[in-house]
């Protein structure tokens, strides 16, 4: 139902004066769920058809949390690229005709430290972080940037506190969650400018975290 044929007559008066149509359409929402506008989908073209839905507030910070884990590959995704990704995952996990390429799902872990570290060979020597340990990370820092007051869900990357050249250990209690900017602005604070000049904007590779800065 559009806003445009939507029936307000269903509101008094003084629930309707000086609203605007959106705020005479959450009045009426709010009275019924029989209000909520019907899904809608118009053909545009051959290849490109309009949809139309109303989505609960918990599904849309569904959505949004999912484009902020995939904000390093597509930093300005569409809902649209969004929902052609979540359909590949769901046929990729339902449909029977077509070959699993993914790994089912482990439980998410107790985040304990030491029982991770006791798992890694040498931990105090390797900048690999292993896929449990960096679930742990993200776990514990509730999947947001922990530099100060940031709280910022987009780009984030692992870490290290104390660098390993630095003598710095690759465990859970010298690994911390940081966005991009902030990973740059520790790295800076604990190098120097001019040392870090070089490596801010070099593309990441092996033994670096994801800045292309050694950790």
């Amino acid at each position: 139902m559009e806003e445009s044929k939507m029936n307000f007559s269903k509101l008094s008066d003084s629930e309707v004066e000086n609203k605007s149509s959106r705020e005479c359409i959450e009045t009426l929402v709010a009275i019924s769920p029989k209000f909520v506008p019907e899904e809608k989908r118009r053909e545009l073209t051959p290849e490109k058809t309009e949809l139309k839905v109303s989505l609960d507030k918990h599904v849309i910070e569904k959505l949004d949390r999912i484009k902020a884990l995939l904000s390093h590959k597509s930093p300005g995704m569409t809902d649209g690229e969004l929902i052609n990704i979540l359909a590949d995952l769901g046929l990729e996990k339902l449909d029977p005709t077509l070959t699993p390429t993914r790994t089912k799902s482990l439980p998410a872990p107790v985040v304990k430290s030491e029982t991770i570290n006791e798992r890694m060979p040498n931990p105090a020597s390797s900048r690999y972080i292993p896929s449990e340990l960096r679930r742990a990370v993200w776990i514990r820092d509730k999947s947001r940037c922990v530099y100060k007051n940031c709280h910022s869900t987009r780009f984030l990357e692992i870490d290290h506190i104390v660098p390993i050249a630095q003598g710095g250990r690759t465990e859970l209690a010298n690994l911390r969650l940081l966005c991009h900017a902030h990973n740059q602005r520790a790295a800076i604070e604990r190098f120097g400018l001019k040392h870090m000049d070089k490596f801010i904007n070099r593309p990441s590779s092996a033994g670096n975290n994801d800045l292309g800065v050694p950790t």
